[in-house]
């Protein structure tokens, strides 16, 4: 029995066929190293690039540029009586860049303002009977002492009554002003100064 215990213990000689399998279990792991050794070469070498760039034309922005003229309404109402009728042209341009809506609002100074009633009309002809037969733009004849929407609304966005003007076009508006007979000697020898002023905006995306 001791005999069969010690032939266990014994160190194990290495047969030929063992040293055979070591060495191709050597050869596996060195090739396999080397494998790993490759790829790493490839995923971090060098590699060739290139790069470019382009730029876009110039990009700008629209305008909005509402002019008027005349400089100063002409109304020819320097002796006017109760009941008398006066006009005055103004012609509204667009020399901005963008199509532009815009609104008028009208104030008078002086004391004949409380009297005084305006309309305007959308029209080349800027007489009684050119405008005759139009629809005015305000929506009433009340006086605009001190101050009245004409047409339109100045706040931002489409509003019942604005005008549109195309960028290069202009509008053409007739000023009538009234000096109703009704109108009291209170009223003699008096006069106002009447302002308009005009609110414009764009179109697009608006």
């Amino acid at each position: 029995m001791d005999d069969l215990l010690a032939e266990f213990e014994a160190a194990r000689t290495p047969t030929t066929a063992d040293r055979a399998r070591r060495r191709r279990l050597y050869t596996t792991v060195a090739i396999a190293g080397m494998s790993l050794v490759a790829i790493g070469s490839l995923t971090t070498g060098a590699v060739f690039t290139d790069s470019d760039s382009v730029d876009s034309a110039a990009i700008t922005s629209g305008t909005v540029d509402l002019s008027l003229t005349p400089a100063t309404v002409n109304f020819t109402a320097t002796n006017m009586a109760p009941g008398d009728t006066e006009f005055g042209t103004v012609t509204v341009h667009n020399d901005g860049s963008l199509q532009l809506r815009y609104a008028m609002a009208g104030s008078a100074v002086g004391p004949l303002g409380t009297e005084l009633r305006v309309s305007v009309f959308a029209t080349t002809t800027c007489n009684a009977a050119g405008v005759l037969s139009l629809t005015p733009l305000t929506a009433s004849s009340a006086p605009i002492d001190p101050s009245r929407q004409l047409f339109g609304d100045p706040s931002q966005g489409p509003d019942a009554g604005d005008r549109i003007v195309d960028s290069g076009d202009v509008d053409n508006l007739c000023v009538r002003v009234q000096l109703p007979l009704a109108t009291d000697n209170t009223f003699q020898n008096t006069d106002a100064t009447l302002t308009f002023d005009f609110a414009a905006e764009q179109t697009a995306n608006n």
